[in-house]
């Protein structure tokens, strides 16, 4: 990739992700405190009814978990405020609220990385997926070929995004995952991992990152929220 095709992609994905910040920012505001209990609880991040955040990224976690998988009416906090703002056609909110829209969360293997282009280019073995080329200046920097990542990504024309901090998965998050998943399919034997409801999506966000987030040694660096 030249230089400025670089800097043009690095310059389009600042923007997306700062629109994309300042929706998140508003969005909270559909969230009740009984949600944000019960999705801090599924995490293991409430201790005795109150929020036990040893780092800043595990807040961000939480926050990304209850926007994008907590339901009430069917409809997620993201769903929710897009339905109350709905954005101008054509503008950097209406292309982050289309692309908010597909984001989904999966375990991801870093395949390669591009540190001068700030991307990371990752792999998704639970759907089989075309490989991601995200932009994130943090993680292109950290990342490193066959490391184990668990987050949810935003699909841009041309380039993916993180919705926000991502949990390393280490062999003993792994070990726990797959005990867990395991028996959940066993319990379900219909789930298909490639193909999740919502209700099973959500159970594989909170799966993963409740391993992720047990070993408290928190994630690979991404830019912030």
């Amino acid at each position: 990739m030249s230089g400025n095709s670089a800097q043009s992609l690095v310059d389009r994905y600042l923007l997306m992700r700062r629109t994309q910040r300042a929706i998140h920012g508003r969005a909270v505001g559909f969230l009740s405190g009984d949600a944000l209990k019960e999705a801090g609880r599924a995490l293991g991040l409430v201790d005795k009814n109150t929020f036990n955040y040893s780092e800043e990224e595990a807040m961000g976690i939480h926050c990304d978990h209850c926007l994008y998988d907590l339901r009430a009416a069917g409809r997620t906090a993201m769903d929710r405020f897009f339905a109350m703002v709905k954005p101008e056609p054509g503008t950097p909110e209406e292309e982050v609220m289309r692309a908010t829209s597909s984001a989904f969360f999966s375990i991801w293997i870093v395949a390669g990385t591009e540190p001068g282009a700030q991307i990371v280019v990752l792999r998704d073995p639970l759907r089989g997926s075309p490989e991601r080329r995200v932009v994130d200046r943090g993680l292109s920097q950290t990342a490193r070929p066959g490391i184990v990542l668990g987050g949810r990504l935003v699909d841009f024309d041309g380039f993916s995004t993180t919705t926000g901090a991502m949990v390393q998965l280490r062999k003993a998050s792994l070990e726990r995952i797959h005990r867990e998943l395991s028996a959940w399919m066993r319990a379900n034997p219909k789930v298909d991992l490639t193909r999740l409801d919502h209700g099973g999506a959500k159970r594989l966000a909170e799966v993963v990152l409740r391993a992720g987030l047990a070993e408290r040694d928190l994630p690979m660096t991404a830019d912030a929220e």
